[in-house]
């Protein structure tokens, strides 16, 4: 049986993703930063990671994008360059420290679609949004003192604190290592902000994977290894298990622009290729660029 004080919680969770109506994102938010020499605290990389549990089963979609990653990197082209090179997950964007609030509002944002997945009853101009994080009181300070109350977004409908599922359900709460090792699920380069977030909701699907299989709720007991729900449960599983990107073709490649002196913007996710000039773009770059998803600027030297 489920412990007291989770039962609300793990109840709502697990209906989230295996009741009929499936209408959250789970959005893992986690955050990078370092005192300066006035020794103010300040954000130098935040990161998004969701998972759309409307999205769950859905034919064609590869496990590895089942979770969108978005990073956005505080300081100029250096630390951007130096943030990507961490970053397993996603596509690297610099922002300026002025527009953290804004960027997190817009990205959490998510218009709903009219879709048969959702009761008419439950239409709204935004989709519900569940956010994850890992002792994530010490994120949400640091967004009070640039200016933003995550709690009071109209969207967002729960906050979920990983940390502190862990300790509930596997005994010990700790850094989000434990869970990932627990669990075995893959990982490094902890300590970059895109790795953990997308790392942190991963550790999430297999602790409500861990509840439903030891203690699920009254309405799932007994069918969801039977039904549907079944095999939800081995996507999640599926979903949070996955290998590590591979990430030697892409260092490789970034090896050689550099050689060629071509400077790198954006780094590690797979980005359309219109969004490259064919006047400033030669084809070897833009294959480059369709093979290991990074957009450079080839009038820009290092």
């Amino acid at each position: 049986m489920a412990p007291t004080k989770m039962c609300s919680d793990l109840k709502m969770l697990q209906s989230m993703f295996l009741s009929k109506y499936r209408d959250t994102i789970f959005v893992s938010i986690d955050f990078e930063g370092g005192r300066c020499k006035e020794a103010e605290f300040r954000i130098y990389e935040i990161a998004i990671s969701m998972l759309d549990t409307r999205r769950i089963l859905e034919q064609n979609l590869p496990l590895e994008d089942a979770i969108t990653t978005r990073h956005f990197v505080v300081g100029g082209h250096r630390r951007l360059t130096k943030a990507v090179k961490e970053n397993l997950f996603g596509v690297s964007e610099a922002i300026d420290a002025e527009n953290i609030p804004a960027t997190i509002r817009e990205t959490l944002s998510v218009k709903d679609t009219e879709t048969s997945s959702s009761p008419p009853s439950k239409k709204s101009k935004l989709r519900n949004i569940v956010v994850v994080g890992h002792s994530f009181h010490t994120d949400s300070q640091l967004l009070l003192e640039v200016g933003l109350d995550i709690s009071l977004l109209p969207m967002v409908i729960k906050i979920v604190d990983t940390q502190t599922l862990a300790k509930s359900v596997l005994g010990k709460g700790g850094s989000v290592e434990y869970p990932l090792k627990a669990f075995r699920i893959p990982y490094k380069n902890l300590h970059s902000a895109a790795n953990d977030a997308n790392l942190t909701l991963k550790a999430f699907l297999m602790l409500i994977h861990l509840t439903l299989r030891q203690f699920p709720c009254p309405e799932f007991n007994g069918t969801v290894f039977r039904t549907e729900e079944g095999r939800k449960l081995a996507w999640l599983q599926a979903v949070a298990r996955q290998e590590l990107p591979d990430m030697e073709a892409r260092n490789e490649a970034w090896r050689d622009l550099k050689a060629e002196g071509i400077g790198i913007l954006w780094g590690s996710g797979m980005l359309d290729c219109d969004y490259m000039s064919e006047s400033n773009v030669s084809d070897p770059v833009e294959d480059l660029v369709s093979t290991t998803g990074i957009l450079v600027n080839a009038s820009q030297g290092h």
